[in-house]
């Protein structure tokens, strides 16, 4: 299974766009925070509540981690400004956890402050078992 999933994962780059968007629309919201607005506003007058997250893992750059900061808070801003319900769910990676463990909690702390000031719920996604 492990092989099989390293296999996919792989090969992934390699699969045309229109077959990766289309296979992802149900569960990505959107490519820009106004798609992801909109869907969430749509789910949000029929009941349901979201979680949005930023895509993107396995972060090996600072600049790339520190931008990811500033993107949750854009983020965080949109959900509130739009009065949607919604939280955020964090990848740790994607906020430098394999560049340096301090930095990634540096990170996730500026986000998770964000996100209390706007009274929004921080869930932390499951990674790699590494």
């Amino acid at each position: 299974m492990e092989l099989f999933r390293n296999l996919l994962g792989r090969s992934l780059p390699f699969v045309p766009k229109p077959v990766v968007r289309r296979v992802a629309r149900r569960y990505v919201a959107g490519e820009t925070l106004a798609d992801a607005s909109a869907r969430t506003r749509k789910l949000n007058e029929v009941g349901f509540g979201a979680t949005l997250a930023l895509l993107g893992e396995e972060v090996t750059d600072r600049t790339r981690a520190q931008r990811a900061v500033e993107e949750y808070v854009e983020l965080i801003d949109r959900i509130r400004a739009d009065g949607l319900r919604s939280g955020i769910s964090i990848k740790l990676t994607l906020l430098g956890l394999k560049i340096d463990e301090q930095l990634c909690r540096d990170n996730l702390f500026e986000v998770a402050a964000a996100a209390r000031t706007a009274g929004l719920f921080v869930r932390i996604d499951m990674e790699d078992h590494t």
